[in-house]
């Protein structure tokens, strides 16, 4: 068990990259600097784990994580900020677990088409640059082939969070 330093995180959207090589699996906790908040990030009985976590930071201050492991272990903070080159065409392919870039969406109603070519859990999740939207577009197991529509209060950037064990799609 094992504490970090200190660091400091602004307000919008933070990528956790975990790496694990150990034994007894792997968890990390976010704690805001009193403590008192804090947000199990990751859980995992593997011994090895190459897995991230996409986290919306509400209040910019002072963090740090609670790290539990016996192995070896990398955590690689960065924070996500929309760039000018963004995803251009409306389509965004992928495989396995994935982060698209950044793409700008205007207010009003989003039809999304998604695919997902795969046999295990997945979930395709929609994060607005600022965190203020949180969307899961689809979640279940298996192949799945589908439309979401949902009704977006303003413009801006957004990501895609996908988890999955195959190839996916997603058009809007």
């Amino acid at each position: 068990s094992q504490k970090s330093d200190a660091f400091v995180l602004k307000k919008g959207l933070t990528v956790f990259d975990f790496e694990y090589k150990g034994k007894n699996g792997f968890s990390a906790v976010l704690a805001d600097k009193d403590g008192i908040k804090a947000e199990l990030l990751i859980s995992e009985k593997n011994d090895a784990v190459e897995d991230f976590k996409i986290k919306t930071i509400s209040k910019e201050g002072d963090y740090q994580l609670s790290i539990l492991g016996e192995g070896d272990w990398q955590i690689t903070i960065k924070e996500l900020n929309a760039k000018k080159d963004v995803t251009k065409n409306r389509k965004i392919k992928g495989e396995n677990r994935g982060l698209s870039d950044f793409f700008n969406l205007s207010s009003g109603q989003i039809n999304f088409k998604l695919k997902n070519k795969g046999s295990s859990h997945y979930v395709f999740r929609l994060l607005s640059e600022n965190g203020e939207t949180d969307e899961i577009l689809a979640k279940g197991v298996g192949s799945f082939e589908g439309e979401k529509n949902i009704d977006l209060s303003q413009e801006g950037f957004y990501v895609l969070d996908i988890i999955s064990d195959g190839e996916w799609e997603i058009a809007y």
